[in-house]
């Protein structure tokens, strides 16, 4: 198992600020009943005009072989509060699964919380 886990990211406060939590490249994984995981836990409150919190997972590479499984999920996002703020979460590419029966390639969000403030903000 190649395992990338953001566990928490605070509140963050204030115009402008920027939570980010960004996993880059989960290689090749290969054989029987392997898995790919890319695992956000909790990203907590973002406050303040124009925040954003981004969770942002770039690629995840081929998996082979039977009953494996590409996996990205979000458990939860908190809650994003003030003007203009925005709650972003983004799978850019999730290669090819390959092999025997039973593979997989998942992608999940588990919750979203609460987005409130002024006009703009987004889930």
């Amino acid at each position: 198992m190649a395992l990338l886990e953001g566990i928490s990211v605070g509140s963050v406060g204030g115009g402008g600020d920027m939570a980010l939590l960004e996993g880059i490249s989960v290689g090749a994984v290969g054989g029987g009943g392997d898995m790919a995981r890319v695992e956000v836990i909790s990203v907590g409150a973002v406050g303040g005009g124009g925040d954003m919190a981004l969770l942002e997972v770039i690629s995840v590479g081929a998996v082979g072989g039977g009953g494996d499984m590409a996996w990205v999920e979000v458990i939860s996002v908190g809650a994003v509060g003030g003007g203009g703020g925005m709650a972003l979460l983004e799978v850019m590419s999730v290669s090819s699964v390959g092999g025997g029966g039973g593979d997989m390639a998942r992608v999940e969000v588990i919750s979203v919380g609460s987005v409130g403030g002024g006009g703009g903000d987004m889930a």
